[in-house]
């Protein structure tokens, strides 16, 4: 019989694939039975089987569903049929077989129609969900994909692009298959890549005719097979991944692709090949800082701690360490103790602060160790911290002790401190700030980068330019320190200003807000003359403790003020001479007499008047001469006119005028004129 002559019985298949492109996609088979035998037919029989192992051959393990058409068909009638086939696409490709039946059947071999059905893949099935467009050294760039699908993905002939994306460049021409929640890496070097990423747990794929992407903002897009668009991302550097070696990691695989929000810089670096640092888990605590607050001998250690996990986190414990031996390993004998939080109620992205006191006696720094201890906690790499934490110093123990605002030209303003306590202080990022309000400019000089100890009584000096040793040419460096900043001044006002004195922890130690008021009225110009403290216990801003240096250069940068007191006020004002007598004959045996006089108030003018046994004034040794509340003076044994007075018993008088308060301390003395028998 001829191949084109029609049989009695015949019938014919063909198919097609349906697929509607709603909101929720829907694959069918349509079935189009032609009767090409001579005689009329129905019931034919349409078989359906999901070839799973992809042979071509159906088994009754195959077999999904049949359908029996009851319309009668004459020769050459045609009968459509569908069947939907969703519940069946397991994969992103999917291979069914159909099959025909019909009683009679004279040629069988156009009953069957195998049909092929490449699933559709909805935009984000696959994500851009790491790009290192920033590297550093010679790292390349690289691109990280991720499978955000329950289905294994086949990338054959996918591609990517920058934001041209005319310029299609091929991922692969292999099958490769991307299993669920799984990733792959793009780099344009692989052998560098490995160089710096080892060890990297993913699918790495080489391409490299991969697009630079620009630092300044460029595009990301993936192109399945067909072309469609997959996934794009139009980062900007503000994003994050900015910063040389560390990228730009997706927070979220199921948001917005291009939502700022939803990128930042990674914080391990990178993670290529595996779950970003910044992607959530359930459950997640991270240990941000330690840090400490001071209460006279007692620390507070303080820990914050953020729930970087989606789940509510209520209980978990923080263990402390004081890390002795500095191996950054918490160890039994260094644990300080532990703090139980319970019904916390910390949400996604809240912190809290955990604190515990601990009594030492210390100061500076001290490397702690935080150990989280939350049962389900998925990151474990986030549950310790090991941290150089300051602790402050007692309030006052070192002191603002002279202050030279207002210097003579071509001399150099300077800050004096004193170390008052009996401890050795490392002063390394300390700083002295003045801050005086709201309104005005901060002046901040860092004391030292580097590790300077100030000893107990010990004096450290901040000067603005090198005039200073100039100035004080035989600063002694054994009892002081000094640090010139090379500066034209340090900004002191010379009315009124604010000197503040931080530790390393920025708590305030001492502070002083000085005035010009402060300074001796007897005196009237204090150009020149330094501000200083005359006792290093009493209030630094008590005025009554502060007055005009009487040092014969203006100040006593360094060593111990002119004026100053260490001990109780003396409780009356006294005069006394050594020797007494003398003998004032040039024969260089006690020529003269050193008055030590002693007054009742901090700071004072003097006068000092001798007079004869008649009442009559020969000698005046001080008027109006600005003085502490101890001193000495000398007296040659000669009058006003610079001749030697006669032999005998002379009357010293000494006043003393309170600066403060306007009284006047007297007192006299005699002392004895004499000569050799």
């Amino acid at each position: 019989i001829n191949s084109l002559t029609p049989k009695p019985t015949d019938i014919k298949i063909s198919t097609w694939i349906g697929f509607s492109d709603d909101e929720i996609p829907y694959y069918s088979i349509a079935v189009r039975i032609q009767n090409i035998g001579l005689s009329t037919i129905s019931n034919e029989r349409i078989l359906y089987y999901h070839d799973l192992n992809k042979d071509s051959n159906y088994s009754e393990n195959e077999f999904i569903d049949q359908e029996f058409l009851t319309t009668s068909l004459a020769y050459l009638d045609t009968d459509v049929t569908s069947i939907g086939v969703d519940d069946y696409m397991t994969s992103q490709e999917n291979y069914f077989i159909v099959k025909v039946e019909i009683l009679g059947d004279v040629d069988t071999t156009n009953n069957i129609s195998y049909v092929k059905i490449t699933k559709k893949l909805p935009p984000q099935s696959i994500v851009v969900n790491e790009i290192m467009y920033a590297p550093s050294g010679d790292e390349p760039e690289w691109v990280e994909l991720h499978n955000s699908t329950n289905d294994s993905l086949d990338i054959k002939n996918w591609k990517i692009s920058d934001n041209n994306s005319a310029n299609k460049i091929l991922i692969t021409t292999q099958t490769k298959i991307l299993p669920p929640d799984s990733f792959v890496v793009i780099a344009k070097d692989t052998t560098a890549f490995n160089s710096i990423h080892s060890n990297t747990p993913s699918l790495l794929l080489q391409i490299s005719t991969l697009p630079s992407f620009n630092n300044s903002g460029d595009a990301v897009v993936i192109f399945d097979a067909s072309s469609s668009i997959i996934d794009s991302v139009n980062y900007k550097p503000s994003w994050g991944g900015n910063v040389g070696g560390k990228s730009l990691e997706r927070i979220f695989y199921d948001s917005l692709s291009n939502d700022s929000t939803n990128w930042g810089t990674s914080e391990d670096g990178s993670t290529p090949g595996e779950r970003n640092s910044l992607t959530p888990f359930d459950f997640d605590i991270l240990l941000k800082r330690i840090f400490s607050s001071r209460n006279e001998n007692t620390f507070t250690l303080i820990a914050r701690v953020e729930n970087k996990g989606l789940s509510t986190v209520n209980n978990f414990e923080i263990n402390f360490f004081d890390d002795k031996n500095n191996d950054s390993l918490a160890q039994s004998n260094e644990l300080i103790g532990t703090k139980t939080t319970s019904n916390a109620n910390l949400i996604y992205k809240d912190s809290m602060q955990v604190s515990m006191d601990w009594s030492i006696s210390f100061s500076g720094n001290k490397n702690i160790i935080c150990v989280c201890d939350l049962s389900n906690d998925e990151r474990r790499s986030n549950d310790t911290l090991v941290s150089s934490v300051a602790f402050s110093y007692r309030t006052n123990s070192i002191i603002v002790n002279e202050i030279m605002y207002e210097p003579l030209a071509h001399h150099s303003e300077y800050i004096e401190l004193y170390n008052r306590s009996n401890d050795t202080i490392d002063i390394m990022n300390w700083k002295i700030s003045s801050v005086r309000d709201s309104n005005s400019s901060i002046t901040q000089f860092k004391l030292s980068n580097t590790t300077l100890n100030i000893f107990p009584k010990q004096y450290f000096v901040l000067a603005s330019d090198s005039s200073f040793l100039t100035q004080f040419s035989n600063f002694d460096k054994t009892i002081a320190k000094f640090l010139i900043v090379n500066k034209s001044s340090l900004s002191l006002n010379n009315d009124e200003d604010d000197i503040v004195l931080l530790d390393l922890t920025n708590t305030v130690i001492d502070s002083v807000h000085y005035s010009y008021k402060w300074h001796n009225p007897e005196i009237l110009s204090t150009q020149g003359k330094s501000l200083e403290r005359i006792n290093a216990n009493i209030s630094s801003n008590d005025k009554r403790n502060w007055s005009t240096s009487v040092s014969k250069v203006g100040g006593t940068a360094g060593k111990q003020n002119s004026i100053s007191i260490t001990s109780t006020i003396p409780s009356t004002t006294s005069l006394s001479f050594s020797p007494n007598p003398f003998s004032p004959d040039g024969d260089g045996f006690e020529d003269f007499t050193i008055m030590h006089y002693k007054t009742q108030t901090n700071v004072a003018s003097i006068r000092i008047r001798i007079f004869d046994v008649k009442g009559r004034m020969v000698r005046e040794l001080a008027h109006n001469e600005p003085s502490s509340a101890m001193g000495e003076i000398i007296w040659d044994g000669k009058d006003d006119e610079g001749k030697v007075v006669r032999i005998g018993i002379y009357v010293v008088f000494l006043e003393a005028l309170d600066a403060f308060g306007g009284n006047v301390y007297t007192t006299k003395s005699a002392v004895v004129v004499a000569s050799k028998l």
